[in-house]
């Protein structure tokens, strides 16, 4: 949504995948600046983008629409203004092909200012361990450590998605925290400590703006989990 600051550098990260087999689909969220004329120069240019225009809906109808969307087996993440490191496909791959039993699979990241300067990484935070992490043992741990996986990072098997529902259009904010902990209870994720995916904090963000209902969604979270209620 509104993304024309950010928008051309993060198609430009996707472009520059090592791994090339990947299609790209983007949703703009009913924006109202340059977003939609910046996307169509790609797709003139013969890119390989599924484009789709819908109202102003929030960010998990966008990720319900992007999956419905999506061809392929396997979906990764990315924002619009966060950017994918060039070898973050080939990395996917390679845990995918050599970790059958898991079905999201996420990385560490760099945390990066408006201007791209690097700030922290993501696992500096808490760090997870790279390997596979069991169902319901990883749900219990991001209950107690908070969202460790970084959005950003994250490639998930489709299926998998769908069989739980996909993403809760209830939330504003705490949308992907849900999907992992509803995720996590039934299959098992896979951690990578290598750095694929760079998260982009500046004053515009949606975390900023919408801190109060971030906190009350924190709270609904921990009412379902921990009191059992729904």
């Amino acid at each position: 949504y509104n993304s024309e600051n950010y928008i051309k550098e993060t198609i430009d990260s996707v472009i520059n995948q090592s791994f090339k087999e990947w299609e790209l689909v983007i949703i703009n969220d009913g924006s109202t600046d340059k977003t939609e004329e910046i996307i169509k120069g790609y797709i003139d240019q013969g890119i390989n983008i599924n484009y789709c225009y819908q109202q102003n809906k929030g960010f998990a109808s966008g990720r319900n629409k992007a999956f419905e969307l999506a061809n392929g087996k396997w979906i990764g993440i990315i924002d619009h203004d966060d950017l994918c490191l060039p070898n973050r496909f080939e990395e996917h791959y390679k845990d995918i092909s050599k970790n059958h039993d898991a079905d999201l699979f996420f990385s560490d990241a760099y945390h990066i200012d408006e201007n791209g300067s690097e700030l922290k990484k993501h696992f500096d935070i808490y760090n997870p361990k790279a390997g596979i992490l069991k169902k319901k043992a990883s749900m219990n741990k991001l209950l107690a450590k908070g969202c460790y996986i970084n959005s950003q990072t994250v490639v998930v098997k489709k299926e998998a998605a769908l069989s739980i529902g996909m993403f809760n259009e209830k939330y504003k904010y705490i949308v992907d925290y849900d999907f992992f902990l509803r995720l996590s209870d039934r299959y098992n994720i896979y951690c990578n400590n290598l750095p694929l995916s760079k998260w982009r904090s500046h004053p515009g963000q949606a975390t900023k703006k919408l801190y109060m209902i971030v906190l009350y969604e924190h709270l609904l979270i921990y009412m379902k989990y921990f009191l059992k209620e729904e």
